[in-house]
């Protein structure tokens, strides 16, 4: 028996409907519908009436649906029990942004270790979808991740907690030989080598939305590589292979040592708030996080 089959059908109640319920999970919608019926399958009974183009929950569950939430609750209880009573270091997954790993996280876990929590970790990167999704699945306990201004809310429901942790903004900079042949203005010449995000990560998303101007210069440079590694892009831009947005987090030391050129002045910015979203019943929610959160800039 797998414990989230539980949670899956509490946001199967909660939707009334198997696509949005796939959507909160973060899965596809035949993916759920499998979950369900792995969980009939062991249960011994069909709990969805498929006979009728609407989806329809049977009493039999609907009538539960205040035990099974009680149990999940003694569930996540006795496992935060026996974790204490074993007097071992708590243990944080955290699924991260790749950009992430590189400063806002050693950050985060710095000033955990100072405070003297007693933490452990595991790391999972990934791009934010697939981190989001971690998280929904169960296979992390907290999501860092970077969010623009206005986003749409992240698909969590009542069981995670989201704290801010700071202040970040995506950048514009060159390096190498590309310093010394901006134009006049600072700005970038026509023709120029750039490193391009694929249209389906989240910083094009973020550029497209809060720097629109940027896309129509694009069209008059020469796209050289096209990446969503930025930690790649960051090593890239340093040998002067192309102009980049790139975290300040990850390169303000560069741009003060003057081995970066930032151009936000002619090209702006895009702002960010660096997000902790934590399973409420969490340790690393309850008794840390809930304490430390404060304003961090990188800016």
């Amino acid at each position: 028996m797998d414990t989230r089959w539980f949670e899956d059908v509490l946001v199967l109640l909660e939707e009334g409907n198997l696509t949005r319920a796939a959507e909160r999970r973060a899965v596809t919608q035949p993916a759920f519908s499998r979950r369900i019926r792995a969980f009939e399958d062991w249960l011994g009974q069909d709990i969805i009436d498929r006979d009728t183009n609407k989806v329809t929950i049977r009493d039999s569950v609907v009538s539960r649906e205040a035990d099974i939430r009680a149990f999940l609750a003694r569930l996540n209880l006795l496992h935060q029990s026996i974790r204490d009573s074993a007097g071992m270091p708590q243990r944080v997954t955290f699924a991260t942004q790749h950009a992430l790993t590189f400063s806002a996280l050693p950050d985060l876990i710095g000033s955990v270790e100072a405070a003297g929590y007693p933490l452990n970790y595991r790391l999972r990167t990934a791009n934010r979808g697939d981190c989001i999704s971690m998280c929904i699945r169960g296979d992390a306990d907290t999501l860092m991740c970077y969010e623009t201004p206005d986003e749409e809310p992240l698909p969590f429901d009542a069981s995670f907690r989201r704290h801010e942790w700071g202040n970040d903004r995506l950048v514009p900079v060159v390096g190498g030989g590309l310093r010394y042949g901006l134009a006049p203005d600072g700005g970038l010449p026509q023709g120029s080598p750039v490193i391009l995000y694929p249209e389906n990560s989240f910083f094009w998303s973020a550029l497209r939305q809060h720097c629109p101007d940027w896309f129509s210069i694009q069209g008059g440079m020469r796209p050289l590589c096209e990446s969503a590694f930025t930690a790649g892009i960051r090593e890239m831009v340093l040998h002067g292979l192309g102009m980049a947005w790139i975290p300040m987090s990850m390169v303000w030391q560069d741009i003060e040592s003057g081995k970066l050129v930032d151009l936000t002045r002619s090209l702006g910015f895009c702002p960010l708030t660096i997000c902790l979203y934590s399973r409420e019943k969490h340790y690393f929610t309850t008794n840390v996080i809930s304490r430390m959160t404060k304003e961090r800039r990188f800016v």
